[in-house]
């Protein structure tokens, strides 16, 4: 990880949200409708609209929910070092814990990072 100049929180959440975003689409090939995150000391709050790859939904449609599932859970588990990895290089932080839940009923995701220690911020006045 490289050292990163504070910024203000404002910045660093953009920044997270569009890591978030670009890792979804280079290792998932799926684009995320929205996300939408609040950085809080220590603490990242993800919400990842529309995370259902095209397949799952496909799963899904054809009444294949609990498949859908078990594909989800796998691709969770597959994803999160990708996920840990692009939050990691966009704080230059390490994390202590990355927990993520979908819901195939929903299309969302929900994402929670805890960092070592709080980024160093500028104020944003």
């Amino acid at each position: 990880m490289t050292k990163s100049f504070p910024q203000t929180q404002e910045q660093l959440e953009q920044k997270l949200l569009k890591s978030i975003q670009e890792v979804y689409l280079k290792t998932l090939g799926h684009q995320p409708q929205q996300v939408s995150g609040k950085l809080n000391d220590k603490n990242l709050t993800v919400i990842i609209e529309d995370s259902i790859t095209k397949a799952e939904q496909l799963l899904v449609n054809n009444g294949k929910e609990e498949l859908a599932q078990q594909v989800r859970t796998n691709l969770q588990l597959a994803f999160e070092p990708y996920l840990k990895s692009a939050i990691e290089e966009a704080t230059s932080i390490p994390l202590t814990d990355l927990i993520s839940k979908s819901s195939l009923d929903t299309g969302r995701t929900s994402i929670v990072a805890i960092f070592t220690h709080a980024p160093e911020l500028l104020s944003s006045s």
